[in-house]
């Protein structure tokens, strides 16, 4: 596996490694379902698209669950901090997903994906009432909204052992008691385990694989 063994800590300043792989996980302020209906799902994939695309940054794992996401990358040659990619990706995902709010709440919801009909756990407010609790919890003047929960987890991927940990629970949260969106985790489409299991993308995404280096 392409990763030096690294030591761990909670103390995020410290986490420099060029081209390193990390395990980062965030939630939706208040655990509120969001991703229920494409428009948001693709907020979310085209915003890893751009980090390849535009920063070098690719795609290791992802999964995206109504209130919270998990997304392990890998940095780019000549990068070490994995700050400014978390940072950058909640705020650019942030503004998409306060957008489609005030779009939905203008012109008309969006229709919840067959996947969650059916199912109360991934039951959604009203856009205007998402909105609201967003404004609400806004920690400062310049912050008028507060979409992503304050302090996500973040994590070097340290060895091999610890990415197998990391992709076997990512993968099996669709199949998580409060869940149980589908019986296979390489049936959800929003994750990518059907990458890892059959070597197929749900979602157009140009997986890096450090166990295939």
């Amino acid at each position: 596996m392409c990763v030096e063994k690294h030591m761990a800590t909670r103390d995020h300043t410290l986490y420099k490694m060029e081209e390193g792989i990390f395990w980062f996980t965030t939630s939706i302020v208040e655990h509120k379902n969001v991703f229920v209906t494409k428009e948001y799902f693709d907020v979310i994939i085209n915003s890893f698209k751009y980090f390849e695309k535009e920063k070098k940054v690719r795609t290791v794992l992802y999964c995206i669950i109504p209130n919270h996401l998990h997304w392990s990358f890998k940095l780019p040659s000549g990068t070490n901090d994995p700050i400014n990619v978390y940072r950058n990706f909640k705020r650019h995902t942030a503004v998409n997903i306060l957008d489609n709010l005030k779009n939905e709440s203008k012109c008309g919801m969006y229709k919840m994906l067959k996947l969650f009909n059916n199912n109360t756990s991934c039951a959604r407010h009203l856009p205007e009432n998402l909105l609201q609790i967003f404004e609400c919890k806004a920690i400062n003047k310049k912050q008028n909204y507060a979409v992503w929960q304050e302090k996500p987890d973040l994590k070097i991927i340290v060895n091999e052992d610890f990415f197998l940990e990391k992709l076997n629970y990512c993968h099996r949260n669709p199949l998580q008691y409060k869940w149980q969106l589908v019986d296979d985790p390489a049936d959800y489409p929003y994750s990518s385990c059907r990458f890892y299991e059959y070597g197929e993308e749900w979602n157009g995404l140009n997986i890096y694989n450090p166990l295939g280096c």
